[in-house]
């Protein structure tokens, strides 16, 4: 959850806000002010009147205050672990003011479980990113056990808070207008004037309803949301193309490719960014790629690991899901993004797709070898057998075995025993296992295969 605070601040005379804290595991404080040539004080009073100063937080271990850094933006701040409920007392102090007055923003987050009531507020913008120009719609939703608050009931504040930290204090509205589609749904809304910045805008809200002070809402009555705005008008095209890959000749697909066609309006670096998921919605993999790029069109290609949809044990088509395209920098600003599924793959049998054996076992005191001697040879056997179609190997697989993987483990494994790589083996629903004694590595070890 979080507050914003801003004000005015002059030579010697403190600003004081209230800040209303329930149950939290965490309370930072942070203040930015205007004048790069000024310096103001922030100091913090608990609820049982202790003053929190820069020299006091250092003799605490609860304590931890962060002074302006060289170079970087006026701003100082505290982190409190365990911070006592009640109301404290956030001060702005003008110490050196040369010019005047300056302008200064706090912001306060509390982090932890907070305190459990019938009603909770939730906040959220309408879009997961903006374009410099768009106008942000920011919403809230005050509910009562499980229930929306009717229209009327509830007062609904926010404060937002740009990249450049000015502050602008916004009304949510339940009445049809100002972004708010519909009167009386519950969903309170305000649309922000254009956003002229490109950066991170912040929003701090609140709700008082009927019979309560608006002066100390309940922790659960307070929340906060953020939003990037990006200033390149880069995008992603909606147009794709998919091939596989084989590394290493093994007949099995080490990679699925997925390349998306994006726009590029501002030289730069970018991460697209995606997750592959079954078609029932199961989570596969994830694949990124980031990289410089010219202003222009260009195709950017997403590798999935083979292995993962072959233990993910699902067949395709696979689904591309929560594409993004951002800007990185010294922050990552979303610059595009498609919602829903934005792309569904050819069909796929999970068991086209590598799984390699894994080695494991326990090496002799004093030997921590690079390779296997007999890697080579184990590889070869199962790079054979996983050429056999799947009449065969089943044919060659005891009674009881009718997937043509695990067939094909087990005659994996009784080649290996029978050409001498191996003293014993052993099958199981889940693959199959050979156990060997390397004589050069001077240890026992287990090759498995399956899931």
């Amino acid at each position: 959850m979080s507050d914003i605070f801003d004000g005015k601040v002059s030579q010697g005379e403190p600003q004081a806000h209230s800040l209303h804290v329930l149950a939290a595991d965490t309370l930072t404080v942070q203040m930015f002010w205007e004048a790069e040539a000024a310096d103001v004080g922030l100091e913090i009073e608990t609820p049982n009147g202790d003053v929190i100063d820069p020299s006091s937080a250092r003799e605490s271990p609860s304590l931890r205050y962060q002074g302006p850094d060289r170079g970087g933006p006026p701003a100082k701040g505290y982190r409190v672990t365990g911070p006592q409920a009640g109301t404290w007392t956030l001060r702005a102090i003008g110490e050196d003011v040369p010019a005047g007055s300056t302008g200064y923003v706090i912001k306060a987050d509390l982090k932890g479980t907070g305190q459990k009531t019938e009603s909770v507020l939730t906040a959220s913008t309408k879009k997961e990113f903006y374009q410099t120009g768009d106008r942000v719609t920011l919403e809230a939703k005050l509910r009562e056990r499980g229930s929306a608050r009717e229209a009327g009931s509830v007062s609904v504040r926010a404060r937002a808070m740009r990249p450049d930290s000015s502050t602008t204090r916004l009304t949510l509205l339940d009445d049809g207008t100002g972004g708010d589609e519909s009167a009386g749904d519950g969903v309170y809304a305000v649309t922000l004037s254009e956003a002229t910045r490109a950066g991170w805008y912040e929003f701090s809200v609140t709700a008082a309803a009927e019979g309560e002070t608006s002066g100390a809402p309940p922790l659960s009555h307070r929340a906060s949301a953020q939003v990037p705005v990006s200033s390149s008008g880069s995008e992603l095209t909606g147009s794709f193309e998919e091939s596989t890959r084989d590394t290493d000749g093994d007949g099995l697909t080490d990679e699925l490719i997925i390349e998306a066609r994006v726009r590029i309006g501002e030289a730069g670096r970018y991460l697209l960014s995606g997750r592959l998921t079954g078609a029932d919605g199961t989570f596969i993999s994830s694949g990124a790629v980031d990289t410089a790029l010219t202003a222009g069109t260009h195709v950017l290609e997403l590798s999935f690991g083979g292995r993962y949809i072959y233990e993910s044990g699902l067949d395709g088509p696979y689904q591309l899901e929560q594409l993004s395209l951002a800007e990185t920098g010294s922050e990552i600003l979303t610059a595009s993004a498609l919602e829903g599924d934005a792309y569904e793959t050819k069909p796929y049998a999970h068991e086209s797709f590598e799984h390699r054996t894994r080695l494991r076992g326990r090496r002799a005191p004093g030997h921590l070898p690079e390779d296997l001697s007999a890697r080579e040879y184990m590889e070869e056997v199962r790079k054979t057998v996983a050429k056999l179609d799947a009449r065969a190997v089943l044919s060659l697989a005891p009674e009881g075995v009718s997937s043509p993987e695990r067939a094909r483990s087990h005659v994996a494994a009784c080649l290996l025993k029978r050409h001498g790589a191996a003293d014993s083996i052993s099958v199981s629903s889940g693959g199959a296992s050979v156990r060997f004694y390397d004589k050069e590595q001077g240890g026992w070890f287990n090759i498995v295969w399956g899931r």
